[in-house]
């Protein structure tokens, strides 16, 4: 299995690896429950968060939870064990010198559209319907607007949220567990 967080995300991928099973989450409750059991605190990871607001690197506040880095794979072969790599740095100098000729707006503008059609294109199937589905977000919502460009059929975006009472029921969970660890 090949799990991926890409360089510039918002949402981290959490995983933990025990007793011969690898389970991974958007956030740390998820694999609380699953797991079942009492967590040991990360004490490092508790006194850094502390001083700077965040847990270290790759870690968190709960021993045997990781925190995938942006841009690293995951990578699990089963009876082989798994490993975290980098597969991709951010490389902003081949922006260097379109931004120091001081562009205006209009011009970056074009040019982020010329990028988004390209890779909208390059990555999207063109013999099968595909959805595109929205986070929230600003990103996903442009993605998926370039990406309607080359459907048969404009799409049209439907939203929702989740009812108040399951978020409630989400975080009175959250809060029973801290209370028996």
């Amino acid at each position: 299995m090949l799990l991926s967080r890409d360089l510039l995300g918002e949402r981290h991928v959490f995983y933990c690896v025990s007793n011969d099973e690898f389970i991974f989450a958007s956030e740390p409750l998820p694999i609380l429950v699953d797991r079942g059991q009492p967590e040991d605190i990360d004490w490092e990871g508790l006194v850094t968060s502390l001083r700077y607001c965040t847990a270290p690197p790759g870690r968190t506040l709960v021993k045997g939870i990781c925190r995938m880095l942006p841009g690293h794979n995951l990578r699990i072969d089963v009876g082989k064990g798994w490993s975290e790599y980098s597969y991709r740095l951010l490389h902003p100098e081949k922006w260097f010198d379109f931004f120091n000729s001081d562009p205006d707006i209009d011009a970056v503008a074009e040019r982020f559209g010329e990028l988004m059609h390209r890779v909208s294109l390059r990555r999207l199937p063109q013999d099968v319907d595909y959805i595109s589905t929205l986070s929230g977000g600003i990103d996903s919502a442009l993605v998926s607007s370039y990406a309607s460009d080359f459907g048969k059929s404009r799409s049209r975006p439907c939203s929702g949220r989740a009812p108040m009472r399951r978020r409630k029921i989400f975080l009175a969970s959250w809060m029973n567990m801290l209370r028996a660890a």
